[in-house]
């Protein structure tokens, strides 16, 4: 698997992209050899932004719940003051949740994507020094 996220994983899925684009006749593709690497993780970080984004939904619900009993206040019914008070809980609730897996979510991404970058320019770089080490300049 490509769990380290490192540059030489990376390497062994353009390798394999490279043999199999021998194989079918065609030009190797660095996309699908970066999907091949890092799916996994995007799939892993897709499941938080999905959690991320069901709390967002549920936000308004709760808000709206909330306005609801101070439009309609009355005083002597203390069971939708305690209803109230567990809308306001699973408010605060969801606020923390959003704001902890948007943060996660972010520093991952942000990660993976640095990681990506230094593997794809490592690969470029090693490309021109293969050409130059051949004699072969682009112009």
């Amino acid at each position: 698997g490509c769990s380290s996220l490192c540059s030489a994983s990376h390497h062994r899925y353009w390798d394999r992209e490279v043999l199999r684009a021998k194989k079918a006749a065609r030009e190797p593709s660095l996309t699908k050899a970066i999907v091949k690497c890092y799916w996994k993780f995007y799939f892993s970080l897709g499941l938080l932004t999905f959690l991320e984004e069901g709390t967002k939904v549920v936000l308004p619900i709760f808000l709206g719940k909330i306005i609801s009993y101070v439009e309609n206040y009355d005083p002597a019914n203390s069971a939708a003051l305690h209803e109230a008070y567990g809308y306001a809980a699973g408010l605060s609730a969801c606020v923390l949740v959003w704001a902890v897996l948007h943060h996660v979510y972010f520093y991952h991404i942000q990660r993976v994507g640095m990681r990506l970058r230094v593997a794809v320019c490592h690969m470029i770089y090693r490309k021109v020094s293969v050409m130059r080490y051949h004699g072969v300049y682009l112009p």
